[in-house]
């Protein structure tokens, strides 16, 4: 089974297969592939990410993946242009 979550697509105007809600893939999902670097999507805690396989093609949670749990990472965000 396949969840989906775009924030920026909604269900009643797209057919292909059923949209999730971001809680519900994160809940579910055993493997996350982040295809899309959104807002949204940099508000998961790591915590929420650690114990899936996490297929990163934006880079967004690379570092504080790596980082071992308990250490803080600084991560860059460009939305906010600063240092987090």
């Amino acid at each position: 089974e396949v969840l989906v979550h775009d924030p920026f697509v909604f269900s009643d105007r797209f057919e292909e297969f059923p949209l999730s809600s971001l809680g519900e893939v994160l809940r579910r999902s055993d493997v996350l592939l982040l295809l899309t670097d959104h807002h949204e999507f940099r508000s998961i805690p790591v915590e929420m990410l650690r114990n899936q396989v996490v297929l990163d093609t934006r880079g967004m949670w690379r570092e504080a993946l790596s980082t071992p749990p308990g250490e803080q990472s600084m991560t860059f965000d460009p939305l906010q242009k600063k240092v987090a």
